[in-house]
């Protein structure tokens, strides 16, 4: 549940199934921007919106899921530990 941080703000080592779960949650936010912006996917498989209604259970249109999904992150984020650097 660490996340450290290197000198320059980079996440460089996630501790724990937590840690990499927060990655995951926020490499799925990041791909939800892009396809809205776009119209890309990040993967040939289902796209970001798609693996985030069916793994949190969301609803609604893409603004009202990334919205939702940010919450979501924010709180996760609350419970990170982060070691060196600093962090947003």
């Amino acid at each position: 549940m660490t996340i450290h941080i290197s000198k320059d703000g980079t996440p460089t080592l996630f501790d724990g199934p937590k840690a990499v779960n927060f990655f995951r949650m926020n490499a799925l936010l990041s791909g939800m921007r892009l396809e809205l912006r776009s119209g890309m996917k990040l993967s040939r498989g289902p796209s970001c919106f798609t693996r985030v209604k069916k793994e949190y259970g969301l609803k609604g249109n893409k603004q009202k899921l990334i919205e939702q999904f940010e919450n979501l992150v924010a709180e996760e984020n609350k419970k990170m530990t982060y070691v060196g650097g600093s962090h947003s």
